[in-house]
């Protein structure tokens, strides 16, 4: 009996899960969906950073829950193999490279996603580098909203180009 306890006490937990194959969904279909050609992406996933009003406005009650993203997002990466871009060229998808030394060309950044407690919003960063060619970049903070089964973009925030 002291088992099914368990069982039970585990199966009534209120936590959702964010596993590693919701956070890839995620990212491809918000590369996917936002046309970046996100050929090279940094290994080491960048932080969000929400401030109160979009806090407020989007996740009103996940404060716990989204503090306990950021501390599993601390020195996460990106696993090899798992994000793809649409690339024009070869008309279909092809699978980012993951560049350990962050300093190839031009490459991606993007922040560790973070969910609310009913999984229905996420807020992602992209940042697009160039460290040796000296064209400057761009990059976004955004938050997405769940409609219809696909990520949809709501709102962009700490948006800049140089």
């Amino acid at each position: 009996s002291f088992i099914v306890l368990t069982f039970i006490l585990h199966s009534c937990s209120d936590k959702p899960s964010i596993d590693k194959s919701l956070i890839y969904s995620t990212l491809n279909e918000i590369i996917q969906q936002d046309t970046i050609f996100a050929r090279i992406i940094c290994r080491k996933f960048d932080r969000a950073r929400i401030p109160n009003d979009i806090q407020s406005e989007y996740l009103m009650n996940d404060k716990k829950f989204i503090q306990d993203q950021f501390k599993n997002s601390v020195n996460a990466s990106v696993d090899t193999g798992k994000l793809f871009f649409y690339w024009r060229k070869k008309k279909g998808l092809d699978k980012s490279h993951i560049d350990t030394s962050c300093s190839l060309n031009i490459f991606y950044h993007l922040t560790y996603p973070i969910y609310s407690r009913d999984l229905q919003t996420v807020i992602v960063g992209v940042t697009e580098d160039c460290v040796k060619c000296f064209l400057g970049g761009w990059g976004y903070t955004a938050v997405y909203k769940r409609q219809k089964g696909k990520w949809v973009r709501v709102k962009k925030y700490y948006e800049w180009i140089s």
